[in-house]
């Protein structure tokens, strides 16, 4: 995600919902400097972790551009689905386990991250 893009700040709401509703995490990882983050955080009353990347660095290593773009990953760090998250209806696909794409959904491969260094990045603290 990132401040200042339409979808991102929409899904926020959704997002909200589903970790109310459902026993899951989410962490969001924005682009953009630290201030910029606090305030899209403070302003959207963003309720989950919100991790800094500066330079692209989890976007290339997930080779993942588009925004707001999602994974689910399992206890053993499996990722069991992934997609564009647009509305709520793209996140009860990804939750079921399928891919959504482009407003389609897709069955997906599984793909073992729980193995793999993890990217560099920074927490904003949201005060």
């Amino acid at each position: 995600m990132q401040p200042g893009c339409g979808p991102c700040n929409g899904v926020v709401t959704d997002l909200r919902a589903f970790q109310e509703k459902k026993p899951i995490s989410i962490l969001v990882v924005q682009k953009g400097n630290a201030d910029e983050v606090r305030k899209w955080a403070h302003e959207k009353e963003v309720r989950f972790p919100v991790a800094l990347q500066e330079k692209d660095e989890i976007s290339r290593k997930y080779e993942t551009f588009a925004t707001p773009f999602a994974f689910l990953v399992n206890e053993s760090g499996i990722i069991e689905s992934k997609g564009v998250i647009n509305n709520g209806k793209h996140i009860q696909l990804l939750l079921s386990g399928r891919r959504v794409l482009d407003g389609s959904e897709q069955s997906d491969k599984k793909t073992d991250v729980s193995q793999e260094d993890p990217p560099t990045s920074k927490k904003a603290e949201v005060a």
